[in-house]
């Protein structure tokens, strides 16, 4: 993952951070495609999943290559956990955030959205909703999306480009099993 997605899912985390509601819709499943590509060469494709509720409060994300589950980020409103599935391991972040990312241009410092470094753009329809959407140049990015919930963002560094864009939405009740740590599941 490049340094420029990992800091643009820092900042965007920790804006939401002390937010209580994060999202605008009360729960649902976002499927993600993540593209990387170089030069204009698809070099990575990836699907990663979000499961929310209570307006983003609890979250869940699945990062799969080729189909398989690799990881996962869970944050139930306090604790922050990451696990391992292949080792059946998790370890715990008390202070790191969210998972998902909240897209809402006025989240952005001011002063970049004055100084012309963040502009908000026309809206785009994504999987047939009319997304928010703006660029912030000073990550290189752009962000859409719906009532807060991020479907499209793409970041720029160099001659690579990673896209995630949302392929599927569901706003359904989210089982309360996904924002905890299995059973099985040992802290090493």
């Amino acid at each position: 993952m490049t340094t420029a997605v990992v800091a643009v899912m820092t900042l965007t985390a920790n804006i939401s951070f002390a937010q209580t509601k994060k999202y605008e819709v009360k729960s649902g499943i976002v499927t993600y495609e993540v593209t990387i590509t170089m030069n204009g060469k698809t070099i990575s494709t990836e699907k990663n999943i979000l499961y929310f509720d209570e307006y983003g409060s609890k979250e869940r994300s699945d990062k799969f290559k080729k189909e398989a589950i690799v990881g996962s980020s869970i944050y139930n409103g306090k604790t922050r956990y990451e696990l391992n599935h292949k080792k059946k391991t998790y370890g715990e972040i008390q202070s790191a955030g969210s998972v998902g990312y909240k897209v809402n241009f006025n989240d952005i410092p001011e002063e970049d959205r004055k100084s012309g470094n963040a502009k908000k753009l026309t809206n785009e329809t994504i999987l047939g909703k009319s997304c928010e959407t703006y660029s912030y140049e000073k990550i290189k990015s752009k962000f859409s999306g719906y009532r807060g919930v991020l479907f499209l963002q793409e970041t720029s560094s160099a001659n690579l480009v990673t896209t995630q864009k949302a392929i599927k939405f569901e706003e359904v009740n989210v089982s309360s099993d996904k924002f905890t740590v299995p059973n099985d599941y040992t802290k090493p």
